[in-house]
Parts: C-alpha cells; structure tokens; sequence
C-alpha cells in the first residue's frame, strides 16, 4: 500500500487491527466480523503487525522481547518457547544479539526484532508498517529475502511503506491510497504508470 503523507495509510491498518474503529463498514479476517475487536483478539485471530516506530521493550534482551508474545498464546512449556524463539533469531539473522538489550540495536536490528515479534505468535497476515524506513541497504536486502521466504512458506503480507523500490520488488498488488480512499489497484507495473498516481504524488 503506498500514497503520499497524510494519505490514510496508518490510519487503515490502525483500524483493520483494532486500534481504532471504523465509523462505519465493517472488517472482516476470514469468516470472522473483528470490526472493533481489540488488537490483541486481532492477533489472536491471526492477523499480526509491526509500527512505523519500533515499539521494542527497550530494558528487555533480545530474546525476552522475543518470548512476550509467548503471554498471548497457548503455550505448554517455556522451553517450547525459547525453542521457537531460537529459531526465529536463526531465521532473522539476529541470534548473535540474543542476549543485547533492545535498546543498544539499530534501527535495521529493531525493524528485525519487531518481525520477530509479530512472527512468534505464527499469524497467517502480517501488516508492515514502513519496514524500511531508516533501514541501512544491507539490512533491506536482508528483511526483503526472509519475507520473500515467509510469502512461499504461505504467509500473507500487508506492506505500507514510501520505498517504491521495495514495494514494486515485493508486491504481486499495489494499492494507492489517497485523502483517505483507495486511488487504484492492480499489478505494480501497471500502477507505476498510471496518470492519477503521479498526481497523487507530485500534483497536476
């Protein structure tokens, strides 16, 4: 999903996973009506999200942040958990900071933890919310490849983000948001073309 500043997006995500409620319509995650359900019921359901600003436990290590969501879920033992949050650390690249305080990571690392996070709780949709903003390069390249492997492991994914490059290597679908309503939809190639997407971005 992309479109200039002011344009709704947050305000979107923040609705469909329950940190606001819609004045009207409805929502729907699968089968289920979560239109003004709280966040956390969300999650449950299966719908996971990150922030624009990372929202880390900042006095908490690494791998503590990783087992909060362990409170949210149906979990038997804690050694279950501190498995599935090893492997998650494998996963993300970030097992060498398990033991550094959230606090002391960069942006790229927080950006890192914060999916990990989201990716504890197992959800099938995952929102992003500017994934890459003040990401170093390297760092982007790396979170592109483990969502790129999610998607094939059948994960659905939900991207907001102001880097174009980003949005038209990942997205099979590109939404364009504008003054609070949807612009146009269709395959990035497509978008990246149209004449009421340039206006939305750089006017008349």
């Amino acid at each position: 999903m992309i479109g200039p500043n002011g344009a709704g997006k947050t305000t979107f995500v923040n609705v469909i996973t329950g940190l606001l409620s819609p004045n009207s319509g409805s929502v729907k995650l699968g089968e289920h009506e979560i239109s003004g359900l709280q966040s956390f019921k969300i999650a449950k359901l299966g719908m996971g999200r990150t922030f624009q600003i990372t929202r880390g436990f900042e006095q908490l290590t690494v791998t503590e942040n990783l087992l909060v969501p362990a409170l949210a879920t149906k979990t038997t033992s804690r050694s279950e958990v501190e498995k599935k949050a090893e492997e998650i650390m494998d996963f993300l690249l970030i097992k060498h900071l398990a033991k550094e305080l959230s606090v002391n990571l960069s942006g790229g690392q927080k950006k890192l933890l914060e999916l990990g996070r989201v990716l504890m709780l197992d959800p099938s949709i995952i929102v992003l919310d500017e994934p890459f903003a003040g990401v170093h390069p390297e760092l982007r390249g790396d979170l592109h490849d483990h969502i790129k492997e999610l998607y094939r492991a059948g994960k659905s994914f939900l991207i907001i983000s102001h880097d174009m490059d980003s949005i038209f290597k990942l997205s099979e679908r590109v939404i364009v948001f504008d003054q609070g309503k949807k612009l146009i939809e269709g395959p990035p190639d497509e978008v990246r073309e149209e004449e009421a997407v340039l206006e939305a971005y750089l006017g008349d």
